[in-house]
């Protein structure tokens, strides 16, 4: 039993759904790096001690 192939306006829909995902990831990445210094300000800790990694 084959499964039947997404039709032309179903894989554009999966494309951007999935440009959207990426796209709001690197957002969120971005705003929490410039974000980042300026919370550990806030919190008396040194900028490597808030640092996601």
């Amino acid at each position: 039993m084959t499964t039947p192939m997404p039709d032309d306006r179903t894989r554009r829909i999966m494309l951007w759904v999935v440009a959207v995902g990426f796209f709001m990831q690197t957002l969120d990445s971005t705003i929490v790096n410039t974000a980042l210094p300026s919370m550990a300000r806030s919190l008396g800790e040194s900028r490597c001690a808030c640092s996601p990694w």
